[in-house]
C-alpha cells in the first residue's frame, strides 16, 4: 500500500515519538533537528492517502450506480 520509503519513515517516526513521550529528559536536540530535516515525507504520505481515498470513493460510486 505505502512505498518501502514511507513504511520505513513511519516506523522512525513512531520510534521518535516514543524517545520524546518516555525519555525527554535524554533528548538530543541535535537529532531532533537532524530528524526535522526529513519530513518531506510526510507530504508523500498525504499523498497516497489522497489518491488511495479517492480510488475508494471512485469504486464506491461505481457500486452504488
Amino acid at each position: 500500500m505505502f512505498s518501502q520509503n514511507i513504511s520505513e519513515a513511519l516506523s522512525s517516526m513512531d520510534r521518535f515519538r516514543n524517545l520524546l513521550i518516555h525519555r525527554y529528559k535524554q533528548i538530543d536536540f541535535k537529532k531532533v533537528y537532524e530528524f526535522t530535516k526529513n519530513l518531506e515525507v510526510i507530504g508523500e504520505f498525504k499523498k497516497t492517502v489522497i489518491k488511495l481515498l479517492e480510488a475508494e470513493t471512485e469504486n464506491h460510486e461505481r457500486k452504488t450506480h
